[in-house]
């Protein structure tokens, strides 16, 4: 595959398409933040269950590790946060 780099009117080179992704990433919040007193959850997309399954995603596990205080989920990006852990402000 032949990698394309894009320079700006300067002659400077522009940052990739990845890199700019990748740093929204890193600074967007999370669309939907949930707090749980639990350090397993899980998350499968849904509002509230089975009532919207179609809408929703594979179900997967994730494990908030106290140090973080929080949880991605890899398929919706909601946040799981630890309630009272260090990520906890409200």
């Amino acid at each position: 595959m032949l990698n394309h780099v894009q320079h700006d009117e300067a002659g400077d080179r522009l940052p990739s398409l990845a890199t700019l992704a990748k740093g929204a990433a890193m600074t967007q919040p999370a669309p939907e933040t949930i707090r749980t007193p639990k350090t397993r959850i899980a998350c499968d997309g849904t509002g509230d269950g089975l009532a919207n399954a179609a809408l929703g995603h594979p179900r997967v596990w994730l494990e908030i590790d106290p140090d973080e205080g929080f949880a991605d989920c890899g398929y919706c990006d909601r946040r799981f946060i630890l309630t009272g852990g260090v990520a906890d402000h409200g």
